[in-house]
Protein backbone atom coordinates (compact mmCIF):
# COMPACT_ATOMS: atom_id res chain seq x y z
CA UNK A 1 0.00 0.00 0.00
CA UNK A 2 1.13 3.78 -0.74
CA UNK A 3 1.28 6.49 1.95
CA UNK A 4 -2.80 7.48 1.58
CA UNK A 5 -3.63 3.63 1.19
CA UNK A 6 -4.23 3.35 -2.23
CA UNK A 7 -3.26 -0.03 -3.85
CA UNK A 8 0.12 -0.57 -5.34
CA UNK A 9 0.81 -3.25 -7.71
CA UNK A 10 3.03 -6.39 -7.00
CA UNK A 11 6.44 -5.75 -8.68
CA UNK A 12 6.05 -9.12 -10.61
CA UNK A 13 2.30 -8.51 -11.28
CA UNK A 14 3.94 -5.40 -13.28
CA UNK A 15 6.57 -6.94 -15.05
CA UNK A 16 4.17 -9.25 -16.68
CA UNK A 17 2.01 -6.78 -17.69
CA UNK A 18 5.03 -4.88 -19.48
CA UNK A 19 6.47 -8.12 -20.64
CA UNK A 20 2.19 -8.45 -22.23
CA UNK A 21 2.55 -5.22 -23.31
CA UNK A 22 5.66 -5.30 -25.49
CA UNK A 23 4.88 -8.43 -26.94
CA UNK A 24 1.69 -6.91 -28.27
CA UNK A 25 3.95 -4.14 -29.27
CA UNK A 26 6.65 -6.55 -30.56
CA UNK A 27 8.83 -3.22 -28.40
CA UNK A 28 12.17 -4.53 -27.45
CA UNK A 29 12.92 -5.65 -23.88
CA UNK A 30 12.81 -3.05 -21.69
CA UNK A 31 16.74 -1.98 -20.98
CA UNK A 32 17.50 -2.99 -24.02
CA UNK A 33 18.46 0.25 -26.93
CA UNK A 34 17.28 -0.72 -30.61
CA UNK A 35 19.60 -1.11 -33.06
CA UNK A 36 21.02 1.17 -35.27
CA UNK A 37 19.72 2.30 -38.44
CA UNK A 38 15.85 1.12 -39.98
CA UNK A 39 16.58 -2.43 -41.21
CA UNK A 40 18.04 -3.37 -37.83
CA UNK A 41 15.55 -2.02 -36.07
CA UNK A 42 13.02 -4.24 -38.33
CA UNK A 43 15.56 -7.21 -37.65
CA UNK A 44 15.33 -6.16 -33.89
CA UNK A 45 11.61 -5.94 -33.97
CA UNK A 46 10.71 -9.06 -35.65
CA UNK A 47 12.97 -11.41 -33.61
CA UNK A 48 11.47 -10.08 -30.20
CA UNK A 49 8.19 -10.71 -31.55
CA UNK A 50 9.06 -14.38 -32.35
CA UNK A 51 10.70 -14.96 -29.03
CA UNK A 52 7.34 -13.42 -27.49
CA UNK A 53 5.04 -15.86 -29.27
CA UNK A 54 6.46 -18.72 -28.25
CA UNK A 55 4.91 -20.55 -25.34
CA UNK A 56 5.70 -18.81 -22.06
CA UNK A 57 6.44 -20.90 -18.82
CA UNK A 58 5.14 -18.95 -16.46
CA UNK A 59 7.41 -19.24 -13.14
CA UNK A 60 4.68 -16.68 -11.49
CA UNK A 61 1.69 -18.47 -12.01
CA UNK A 62 1.72 -20.61 -9.13
CA UNK A 63 -1.85 -22.37 -9.66
CA UNK A 64 -1.71 -26.11 -9.35
CA UNK A 65 -5.00 -26.27 -11.51
CA UNK A 66 -3.55 -24.57 -14.46
CA UNK A 67 -0.77 -26.65 -14.47
CA UNK A 68 -3.08 -30.12 -14.35
CA UNK A 69 -3.41 -31.14 -10.69
CA UNK A 70 -6.51 -31.66 -9.29
CA UNK A 71 -7.12 -33.53 -6.56
CA UNK A 72 -9.38 -36.91 -7.12
CA UNK A 73 -12.71 -35.59 -7.87
CA UNK A 74 -14.42 -38.51 -6.56
CA UNK A 75 -13.26 -37.78 -2.69
CA UNK A 76 -14.16 -34.75 -2.93
CA UNK A 77 -17.93 -35.34 -4.11
CA UNK A 78 -18.35 -37.97 -1.81
CA UNK A 79 -17.23 -35.62 1.57
CA UNK A 80 -19.33 -32.97 0.33
CA UNK A 81 -22.61 -35.19 -0.22
CA UNK A 82 -21.68 -36.67 3.35
CA UNK A 83 -21.94 -32.64 4.60
CA UNK A 84 -25.06 -32.19 2.64
CA UNK A 85 -26.84 -34.89 4.10
CA UNK A 86 -25.24 -34.75 7.80
CA UNK A 87 -26.78 -31.79 10.75
CA UNK A 88 -25.88 -28.83 8.77
CA UNK A 89 -22.96 -26.18 9.47
CA UNK A 90 -22.71 -26.13 13.52
CA UNK A 91 -19.71 -23.92 13.79
CA UNK A 92 -16.77 -24.37 15.84
CA UNK A 93 -14.63 -21.15 16.67
CA UNK A 94 -10.96 -22.98 16.39
CA UNK A 95 -12.22 -25.75 13.90
CA UNK A 96 -13.80 -28.74 13.34
CA UNK A 97 -12.78 -31.02 16.13
CA UNK A 98 -12.37 -34.20 13.55
CA UNK A 99 -10.27 -31.67 11.01
CA UNK A 100 -7.90 -30.67 13.83
CA UNK A 101 -7.38 -34.37 15.19
CA UNK A 102 -6.59 -34.98 11.58
CA UNK A 103 -4.04 -32.52 11.07
CA UNK A 104 -2.67 -33.44 14.65
CA UNK A 105 -2.03 -36.83 13.62
CA UNK A 106 -0.29 -35.24 10.19
CA UNK A 107 2.62 -33.55 11.97
CA UNK A 108 2.46 -36.51 14.56
CA UNK A 109 3.95 -37.42 17.65
CA UNK A 110 7.63 -35.79 17.21
CA UNK A 111 5.93 -32.27 16.76
CA UNK A 112 4.10 -32.10 20.78
CA UNK A 113 0.66 -30.81 18.87
CA UNK A 114 -3.26 -31.46 19.45
CA UNK A 115 -6.25 -30.69 18.38
CA UNK A 116 -6.22 -28.25 21.05
CA UNK A 117 -3.07 -26.47 19.62
CA UNK A 118 -4.88 -26.00 16.08
CA UNK A 119 -7.03 -23.18 15.14
CA UNK A 120 -8.05 -23.18 11.64
CA UNK A 121 -8.20 -20.20 8.91
CA UNK A 122 -9.70 -20.20 5.86
CA UNK A 123 -5.96 -19.50 3.87
CA UNK A 124 -2.73 -18.86 5.26
CA UNK A 125 -3.02 -15.27 4.31
CA UNK A 126 -5.54 -14.91 7.00
CA UNK A 127 -3.43 -16.80 9.27
CA UNK A 128 -0.65 -14.56 9.03
CA UNK A 129 -3.00 -11.43 9.28
CA UNK A 130 -4.25 -12.94 12.56
CA UNK A 131 -1.30 -13.65 13.76
CA UNK A 132 0.42 -9.96 13.67
CA UNK A 133 -2.93 -8.57 14.95
CA UNK A 134 -2.52 -10.65 18.03
CA UNK A 135 1.20 -10.24 18.60
CA UNK A 136 1.37 -6.57 17.52
CA UNK A 137 0.63 -3.21 18.41
CA UNK A 138 0.58 -0.19 15.64
CA UNK A 139 4.55 0.79 15.32
CA UNK A 140 5.32 -3.00 15.98
CA UNK A 141 7.95 -4.86 13.65
CA UNK A 142 8.24 -8.24 11.99
CA UNK A 143 10.77 -9.87 10.97
CA UNK A 144 11.02 -10.73 7.41
CA UNK A 145 13.19 -12.83 4.88
CA UNK A 146 14.69 -11.14 2.29
CA UNK A 147 14.55 -12.45 -0.46
CA UNK A 148 10.96 -13.50 0.08
CA UNK A 149 6.77 -13.29 -1.02
CA UNK A 150 5.96 -9.87 -1.78
CA UNK A 151 3.28 -10.92 0.26
CA UNK A 152 4.17 -10.70 3.45
CA UNK A 153 4.99 -7.63 3.68
CA UNK A 154 1.68 -6.42 2.36
CA UNK A 155 0.08 -7.97 5.35
CA UNK A 156 2.26 -6.66 7.47
CA UNK A 157 1.12 -2.68 6.20
CA UNK A 158 -2.39 -4.34 6.34
CA UNK A 159 -1.79 -4.93 10.01
CA UNK A 160 -0.58 -1.53 10.64
CA UNK A 161 2.89 -3.22 11.97
CA UNK A 162 6.27 -2.31 10.26
CA UNK A 163 7.91 -4.87 7.98
CA UNK A 164 11.67 -5.06 8.75
CA UNK A 165 13.92 -7.41 6.86
CA UNK A 166 16.87 -9.61 6.92
CA UNK A 167 18.88 -10.84 4.58
CA UNK A 168 19.54 -14.44 3.27
CA UNK A 169 23.07 -14.96 1.64
CA UNK A 170 24.21 -17.13 -1.35
CA UNK A 171 26.90 -18.45 0.57
CA UNK A 172 25.45 -19.30 3.49
CA UNK A 173 22.53 -21.55 1.33
CA UNK A 174 20.48 -18.75 1.63
CA UNK A 175 19.47 -19.77 5.20
CA UNK A 176 18.69 -17.47 8.04
CA UNK A 177 22.06 -16.60 10.41
CA UNK A 178 21.45 -17.03 14.08
CA UNK A 179 23.76 -14.39 15.04
CA UNK A 180 22.95 -12.14 12.63
CA UNK A 181 19.44 -12.60 13.30
CA UNK A 182 19.99 -11.59 17.40
CA UNK A 183 21.62 -8.29 16.24
CA UNK A 184 18.84 -7.04 14.07
CA UNK A 185 16.88 -7.71 16.96
CA UNK A 186 18.47 -6.20 19.70
CA UNK A 187 18.61 -3.28 17.17
CA UNK A 188 14.91 -3.49 16.88
CA UNK A 189 13.62 -3.56 20.32
CA UNK A 190 9.54 -3.75 19.07
CA UNK A 191 10.43 -6.54 16.93
CA UNK A 192 7.47 -8.91 18.14
CA UNK A 193 7.61 -11.87 15.61
CA UNK A 194 10.34 -13.55 13.08
CA UNK A 195 8.76 -15.13 9.26
CA UNK A 196 10.64 -18.06 8.32
CA UNK A 197 9.53 -20.18 5.52
CA UNK A 198 10.98 -23.53 5.00
CA UNK A 199 11.20 -24.65 2.47
CA UNK A 200 11.57 -20.99 1.24
CA UNK A 201 10.12 -19.19 -1.18
CA UNK A 202 11.79 -18.55 -3.50
CA UNK A 203 15.38 -20.27 -2.65
CA UNK A 204 13.79 -23.56 -1.88
CA UNK A 205 16.01 -23.69 0.83
CA UNK A 206 15.19 -25.99 4.09
CA UNK A 207 16.37 -24.83 7.82
CA UNK A 208 17.22 -28.10 9.70
CA UNK A 209 16.48 -28.84 12.79
CA UNK A 210 20.04 -27.28 14.64
CA UNK A 211 19.53 -24.09 13.04
CA UNK A 212 15.91 -23.89 14.11
CA UNK A 213 16.50 -24.62 17.75
CA UNK A 214 18.93 -21.65 17.17
CA UNK A 215 17.26 -19.27 15.89
CA UNK A 216 14.29 -20.17 18.64
CA UNK A 217 17.01 -19.74 21.40
CA UNK A 218 17.80 -15.91 20.11
CA UNK A 219 14.02 -14.95 19.73
CA UNK A 220 13.44 -16.52 23.00
CA UNK A 221 16.07 -14.41 24.30
CA UNK A 222 14.33 -10.96 22.93
CA UNK A 223 10.88 -12.10 22.88
CA UNK A 224 10.40 -12.71 19.95
CA UNK A 225 7.52 -15.32 18.30
CA UNK A 226 8.62 -17.86 15.37
CA UNK A 227 6.37 -18.09 13.00
CA UNK A 228 7.22 -20.98 10.56
CA UNK A 229 5.24 -21.20 7.31
CA UNK A 230 5.34 -24.93 5.94
CA UNK A 231 3.22 -24.25 3.13
CA UNK A 232 5.54 -26.12 0.79
CA UNK A 233 6.92 -28.79 3.45
CA UNK A 234 5.71 -31.73 0.92
CA UNK A 235 7.83 -30.16 -1.54
CA UNK A 236 11.26 -31.39 -0.71
CA UNK A 237 13.48 -33.43 -2.84
CA UNK A 238 16.99 -34.69 -3.60
CA UNK A 239 19.46 -32.53 -4.90
CA UNK A 240 21.52 -34.61 -7.07
CA UNK A 241 25.09 -33.61 -6.05
CA UNK A 242 23.58 -35.10 -3.22
CA UNK A 243 21.98 -38.35 -4.16
CA UNK A 244 23.22 -38.46 -8.03
CA UNK A 245 21.43 -42.01 -8.42
CA UNK A 246 18.26 -41.30 -6.94
CA UNK A 247 15.16 -40.38 -9.12
CA UNK A 248 14.75 -36.83 -9.96
CA UNK A 249 11.14 -37.18 -8.28
CA UNK A 250 12.20 -38.94 -5.40
CA UNK A 251 11.84 -37.10 -1.93
CA UNK A 252 13.18 -37.26 1.15
CA UNK A 253 12.32 -36.52 4.35
CA UNK A 254 12.48 -32.99 4.56
CA UNK A 255 15.05 -31.10 7.18
CA UNK A 256 12.36 -29.59 8.98
CA UNK A 257 12.10 -29.07 13.04
CA UNK A 258 8.20 -31.06 12.21
CA UNK A 259 9.60 -34.30 12.73
CA UNK A 260 12.37 -34.07 14.56
CA UNK A 261 11.88 -34.33 18.93
CA UNK A 262 9.97 -31.01 20.23
CA UNK A 263 12.01 -28.79 22.30
CA UNK A 264 10.17 -25.94 24.33
CA UNK A 265 13.11 -24.29 25.06
CA UNK A 266 13.73 -20.69 23.12
CA UNK A 267 10.41 -18.78 21.95
CA UNK A 268 6.88 -20.34 20.82
CA UNK A 269 6.81 -21.69 17.54
CA UNK A 270 3.91 -21.38 15.17
CA UNK A 271 3.35 -23.30 12.52
CA UNK A 272 1.33 -21.72 9.14
CA UNK A 273 0.12 -24.66 6.30
CA UNK A 274 -3.23 -25.66 5.08
CA UNK A 275 -4.56 -27.66 1.89
CA UNK A 276 -4.26 -25.12 -0.72
CA UNK A 277 -0.23 -26.51 -1.86
CA UNK A 278 -0.13 -29.65 -0.26
CA UNK A 279 -3.46 -31.25 -1.59
CA UNK A 280 -3.80 -28.64 -4.79
CA UNK A 281 -6.93 -27.77 -3.06
CA UNK A 282 -6.25 -23.82 -3.07
CA UNK A 283 -10.25 -22.81 -4.30
CA UNK A 284 -11.01 -25.00 -0.86
CA UNK A 285 -9.52 -22.25 1.45
CA UNK A 286 -8.28 -24.25 4.58
CA UNK A 287 -5.36 -23.30 6.35
CA UNK A 288 -4.19 -23.66 9.79
CA UNK A 289 -1.68 -22.26 12.78
CA UNK A 290 -0.77 -25.00 15.25
CA UNK A 291 1.02 -23.51 18.86
CA UNK A 292 3.93 -25.04 20.07
CA UNK A 293 5.34 -23.89 23.66
CA UNK A 294 8.08 -22.33 24.44
CA UNK A 295 10.07 -20.46 27.01
CA UNK A 296 7.72 -17.99 29.01
CA UNK A 297 7.39 -14.44 26.74
CA UNK A 298 5.38 -11.61 26.04
CA UNK A 299 2.59 -14.36 26.03
CA UNK A 300 1.49 -17.85 26.63
CA UNK A 301 0.94 -20.49 24.39
CA UNK A 302 -2.70 -20.64 25.86
CA UNK A 303 -3.33 -16.80 25.78
CA UNK A 304 -2.11 -16.84 22.78
CA UNK A 305 -4.59 -19.45 21.31
CA UNK A 306 -7.34 -18.06 23.49
CA UNK A 307 -7.05 -14.91 21.34
CA UNK A 308 -6.30 -16.62 17.84
CA UNK A 309 -9.41 -18.55 18.66
CA UNK A 310 -11.70 -15.72 19.52
CA UNK A 311 -10.45 -13.48 16.13
CA UNK A 312 -11.96 -16.91 14.28
CA UNK A 313 -14.55 -16.67 16.12
CA UNK A 314 -15.47 -13.10 14.94
CA UNK A 315 -14.52 -13.74 11.19
CA UNK A 316 -15.75 -17.71 10.91
CA UNK A 317 -13.76 -17.74 7.35
CA UNK A 318 -13.39 -21.49 7.29
CA UNK A 319 -16.00 -22.80 4.98
CA UNK A 320 -17.71 -25.76 6.89
CA UNK A 321 -17.54 -28.47 3.90
CA UNK A 322 -14.01 -27.94 3.62
CA UNK A 323 -13.51 -28.39 6.98
CA UNK A 324 -15.04 -31.80 6.68
CA UNK A 325 -12.80 -32.95 4.00
CA UNK A 326 -9.94 -32.45 5.64
CA UNK A 327 -9.89 -35.93 7.36
CA UNK A 328 -10.48 -37.29 3.72
CA UNK A 329 -7.52 -35.53 2.47
CA UNK A 330 -5.21 -36.76 4.77
CA UNK A 331 -6.09 -40.54 5.01
CA UNK A 332 -6.90 -40.65 1.58
CA UNK A 333 -4.70 -37.97 -0.53
CA UNK A 334 -0.68 -38.63 0.85
CA UNK A 335 -0.65 -41.01 -2.68
CA UNK A 336 -1.81 -37.98 -4.17
CA UNK A 337 0.50 -35.81 -2.88
CA UNK A 338 3.27 -38.15 -3.50
CA UNK A 339 2.36 -38.88 -7.15
CA UNK A 340 2.49 -34.93 -7.66
CA UNK A 341 5.85 -34.60 -6.18
CA UNK A 342 7.11 -37.21 -8.81
CA UNK A 343 5.78 -34.68 -11.46
CA UNK A 344 7.04 -32.09 -10.48
CA UNK A 345 10.81 -33.45 -9.44
CA UNK A 346 10.80 -34.94 -13.31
Amino acid sequence: MSADRTPRKNRLQAAREEYEARAAAGAPVAGHRAAAGASAAAGARSAYVARARRPLIDLVDGSFHRAGFRFPTDIIQREFERYLSGPGYRPVAAGLLSAREAIAAYYGRGAAIGPEDIVLTASSSESYRLLFDQLCEVGDSVLLPCPGYPLFEQLAEYSRVRPEFYYLQPENGWLPDPAALEALMAALPRARALVLISPNNPSGAVIDAGRMAAIREVAGRHDVVVILDEVFREFVYEAPRQAATADAGQAREPASPARDTPSTAGAMLVRINGISKMFACPDMKIGWMAVEEGSPGQLSRKELLQALELAADVYLSASGPAQHLVPALFAEGMEFVAEMRAELGR
